[in-house]
């Protein structure tokens, strides 16, 4: 999996760039095809690179949409392609090459928000609209892809790894002990709350949008079982068929062989 970092400072104070290259440090693991960034001043977007899909070979994110008025960092996959391709424009047969991350600002400049909504796969993603001064954070309902977030004043922080948001001056280690016995005790945490009193964590289908010092989150996608009734047992089992080779089929989209494991 590739990785990400997000820091964002609304009060207009610059970022320092040390700061910035020791949180960047503590990604350098995810990134074996290279890492890239882009600086606004009081914005800072960086990607650590590991393609998994052909169309995504020699990227480099943050990608923007051309006029640079909007920048998207990407972790993930995704599964539902055709589908998008046909939202954004069916005729155009130059997209069917585009990367996901291509995609899906395509798909954010028509739909906005309502965007996150039509995709399946896993992923986490970030998407700076530098007109409204606005961050857009989502994550997939399945959560296959980590998102962690600080948020302290007029400072935001989010990034794959807590260990990157840790290395931050503003940011304490001190641990949510409360947390660490619930998990060990009862069960995971499903709050967003973390091991780290100063860090949550994206909750599976949502988004998170950070604009005008303040954090709002929504949720946007909830599962809604659908009861199946089928004349006999043969039929079920055509129909999981049909659901698994669909699935299977759209996970072996890989820029390297596939192995089973």
């Amino acid at each position: 999996m590739s990785a990400f970092l997000v820091v964002a400072d609304s009060s207009g104070k610059s970022l320092s760039r040390k700061h910035l290259y020791a949180m960047m440090d503590k990604l350098s693991h995810r990134g074996p095809d290279g890492s890239d960034s882009v600086y606004f001043n009081n914005v800072f977007l960086s990607h650590y690179h590991l393609w998994i899909t052909p169309e995504e070979v020699e990227e480099r994110q943050p990608l923007n949409n051309g006029s640079g008025s909007l920048f998207i960092i990407f972790d993930g996959r995704l599964d539902n392609r055709d589908e998008l391709i046909n939202l954004i424009n069916p005729a155009n047969k130059e997209l069917e090459n585009k990367s996901d991350a291509s995609l899906l600002l395509l798909l954010y400049e028509i739909l906005g928000d309502k965007s996150f909504e039509k995709l399946i796969g896993p992923y986490s993603v970030v998407i700076y609209d530098k007109n409204r001064k606005r961050v857009i954070c989502a994550r997939d309902p399945l959560a296959e892809r980590g998102f962690f977030f600080h948020i302290n004043k007029n400072l935001f922080i989010a990034s794959s790894e807590e260990q990157a948001i840790l290395s931050h001056p503003e940011v304490s280690k001190t641990l949510n002990e409360k947390n660490i016995a619930h998990y060990f005790a009862i069960e995971a945490l499903r709050d967003g709350s973390t091991f780290f009193k100063d860090i949550r964590e994206l909750l599976p289908g949502h988004i998170l949008i950070f604009e005008n010092k303040k954090a709002a989150a929504k949720k946007f996608h909830e599962f809604k079982p659908l009861r199946i009734r089928y004349g006999d047992d043969g039929e079920y089992a055509e129909h999981y068929r049909e659901l698994l080779e669909k699935s299977v089929a759209c996970r072996m989209r890989c820029s390297t062989p596939a192995s089973i494991t």
